[in-house]
C-alpha cells in the first residue's frame, strides 16, 4: 500500500493554523509533511524588505517546533487529502 497526496499550491500568505504542507526533501526523498500550529507575519518596510511569512510547527523529539520563514509571494504545497492507495 503506497500513502498519496492530493496537494495544491498556494501563496505562503494563504497559509493558516492546522493546515498540512508538503516540504521538499533533498537528495530524491519524499517531501516532509509539516503541520502549521502557528502563523506569524512580520512587516519590515522600514529596512525595505517585503514582509515575511513564519510557520512554526508543534515541538519535534528535541521539545523545539520547526520554523520555515518565507516571503510574500512564495508558493508553498498544501495538502489537501491524504489516502492509501491500493496497489
Amino acid at each position: 500500500m503506497v500513502r498519496r497526496h492530493d496537494v495544491v499550491k498556494i501563496p505562503v500568505e494563504q497559509v493558516q493554523v492546522g493546515f498540512t504542507l508538503a516540504i521538499p526533501s533533498e537528495g530524491g526523498l519524499p517531501p516532509r509533511v509539516f503541520q502549521v500550529e502557528s502563523v506569524t507575519i512580520t512587516h519590515r518596510q522600514a529596512e525595505g524588505e517585503p514582509p515575511t511569512v513564519t510557520l512554526s510547527s508543534e515541538p519535534l523529539a528535541d521539545g523545539k517546533p520547526w520554523v520555515l520563514e518565507y516571503p510574500f509571494g512564495t508558493q508553498v504545497v498544501r495538502v489537501v487529502r491524504t489516502y492509501d492507495d491500493g496497489t
